[in-house]
């Protein structure tokens, strides 16, 4: 399992070669352009060479035993078959799951992990899912199917704030991942439901998307905490054992960039 690259290493040097010969970037972008390239390649093989192995089903964390495909439709799958996905939510969604929510709100499903975990952890509750890519609405119904929670699930392209509303008098959490679109979607000026929901919301701070204005917006309706990525342990995960340990930390790896979430309790009754 030491030459995880194989074949593909031609196809990842001409796109090296053609980065290096671009005119319109300076040296630093394309050192760092190569850098993400050769670091995404590796990732990838580390991911085909370690997915037998999971039989695809989650190893551990809060959604042990789900069975899930393969197929990403955005990001990472390796972390979410090991458990180690997003660890530092975990004690966070074991209690979202042993509450007693009706409604489940994923803002951002991808392939469904979340929404098809918590629609598995909370059999009274309903889950409605939305993302704006079709790939990703198909897997989550895919996900949901594999695992006998479809009739519980209600998948939609696109949440606007107005369709907050709706769910205004029920127990309600929110799970939001939109790359950026958070800072427009969840404002509680412009959809007041949102004052009595509980979130996670993963953050991605930019041009004019500000953290802490963001949190300030839920200061009076909400008990709020800013919550930071942290490492990872590569030798905490007995599948990843026959990895080398550089492996093993890129079978881990989620992210590139740093997003924190918002932890949003809210203090205002249903």
């Amino acid at each position: 399992m030491s030459d995880l690259i194989g074949g593909g290493n031609i196809h990842l040097l001409r796109h090296l070669i053609e980065t290096l010969a671009r005119t319109d970037l300076g040296t630093m972008d394309k050192l760092q352009a190569v850098y993400k390239m050769s670091l995404a390649h590796r990732m990838s093989a580390v991911g085909y060479a370690i997915a037998p192995l999971l039989e695809e089903v989650v190893a551990s964390g809060p959604f042990a035993g789900m069975s899930y495909a393969l197929a990403a439709s955005e990001g990472c799958i390796i972390p979410k078959l090991v458990g180690s996905y997003e660890a530092e939510l975990h004690d966070d969604l074991r209690i979202v799951a042993a509450s007693n929510y009706e409604t489940v709100l994923n803002i951002g499903c991808a392939e469904g992990y979340y929404a098809v975990g918590f629609a598995r952890a909370m059999p009274m509750a309903t889950v409605h899912a939305w993302d704006v890519d079709e790939t990703a609405r198909r897997r989550t119904m895919e996900n949901a199917e594999r695992n006998g929670v479809s009739g519980r699930m209600i998948i939609s392209d696109k949440v606007k704030p107005t369709h907050f509303a709706q769910f205004d008098g029920q127990r309600v959490f929110v799970l939001c991942d939109i790359e950026g679109a958070e800072f427009e979607l969840l404002n509680p000026e412009i959809a007041p439901a949102l004052r009595k929901f509980d979130m996670i919301v993963e953050l991605h701070p930019g041009s004019g998307r500000d953290i802490e204005l963001f949190i300030k917006r839920f200061e009076a309706s909400h008990d709020t905490e800013l919550r930071r990525p942290t490492l990872r342990d590569p030798n905490a995960y007995e599948v990843l054992a026959r990895l080398p340990l550089f492996d093993r930390v890129l079978a881990l790896t989620e992210r590139l960039e740093e997003t924190p979430w918002a932890i949003l309790k809210s203090k205002v009754d249903c």
